[in-house]
């Protein structure tokens, strides 16, 4: 696990920073901003990566909203959380690369410049992808989903597997549009199956606290034997489960996560 870590926030710092990371003097204050805030700041995932790298925050501290970011509180980081992540881009002075290209920030970094926008989200989604397809590059990608965490993942994809086919499918044909449009390298969807896709990604919140709702579209008909399926949400959903049951070689968000800790602690490390 670690060296794939160092591979990845290598790479991700190089493409990111190629002038260098600027480094939080002292113990940083971590905040969260978003539904899940307080739950995300007490993650064992997030623990693991701090000791590991020897960050020890002087406070850890969830708000809500990103009202937070208008009002005299002071942070070396800040964790931005669904659904805001697209909101707080026009809050931060500079983007970086990743950022900027998807209008995406799932971390937000205090500079003496100002605040800085960070996308971890795509690096560490792509290598996710990367690990779960192994040697055997994806020709044909269908991504469910059209909001933030899909714009990055769309990012990452097409970073690393610039030779593969995308397509996006999502609820709401006029947003699967709108995405398709601002990625430029895309196809719209109506019909999972029909793509053949040798990779489906569910880039959407179903699944992520529980069973009760709905994609809007048929995924699962783009399930078959030995199709490799990457769900970003942590838990175990009945999604998941059915995508198993179809013979799909399926991965879970939790090394994904795993990766967007160790990217933003990255930041923050002395």
């Amino acid at each position: 696990m670690e060296t794939l870590v160092d591979t990845v926030v290598a790479r991700f710092t190089a493409e990111e920073f190629p002038a260098g990371v600027p480094r939080v003097a002292g113990n940083p204050v971590i905040i969260a901003i978003g539904t899940i805030a307080e739950r995300a700041l007490r993650s064992p995932l997030l623990h693991r990566r701090l000791e590991v790298a020897g960050v020890r925050p002087a406070r850890l501290e969830p708000y809500l909203d990103p009202s937070v970011l208008d009002s005299p509180v002071s942070f070396s980081a800040a964790l931005v959380l669904s659904p805001f992540k697209r909101e707080v881009a026009p809050r931060c002075r500079r983007l970086t690369p990743s950022a900027a290209a998807t209008g995406v920030v799932d971390t937000i970094l205090a500079t003496p410049e100002g605040r800085l926008g960070v996308n971890t989200n795509s690096h560490a989604a792509s290598a996710a992808l990367g690990r779960l397809v192994g040697d055997t590059p994806p020709a044909r990608v269908l991504l469910a989903g059209t909001g933030a965490s899909a714009r990055s993942v769309a990012a990452g994809v097409l970073r690393s597997f610039p030779a593969a086919i995308l397509g996006i499918v999502g609820r709401s044909p006029a947003g699967t549009a709108a995405l398709v449009r601002e990625i430029g390298k895309a196809t719209t969807i109506t019909e999972p199956a029909a793509l053949g896709a040798d990779t489906v990604i569910n880039a959407t919140t179903v699944g992520e606290s529980d069973d009760t709702a709905t994609l809007g579209f048929d995924l699962e008909s783009a399930f078959g034997p030995g199709v490799r399926y990457f769900d970003l949400n942590n838990r175990t959903s009945a999604l998941q489960q059915r995508a198993l049951a179809a013979g799909c070689a399926t991965m879970s968000g939790v090394l994904m996560q795993i990766l967007t800790n160790a990217l933003r602690v990255s930041l923050l490390a002395p």
